[in-house]
């Protein structure tokens, strides 16, 4: 079950890069960018606080 785990968190990095790339090439609102970057970072947060268990 580890796997499913570990392929959630890059799923989610993954599509939360797309959203941010693709809305700082269309309008370049930064607002959108740093939500986010904000979102992956509490996604690799979340990884670490798992392997500390």
């Amino acid at each position: 079950m580890k796997i499913w785990g570990k392929l959630d968190e890059v799923l989610g990095a993954g599509m939360l890069t797309g959203v941010a790339v693709y809305a700082l090439h269309l309008t370049a609102d930064l607002g959108i960018v740093m939500a986010c970057v904000t979102g992956i970072v509490a996604l690799l947060a979340v990884g670490v606080a798992k392997q500390k268990e």
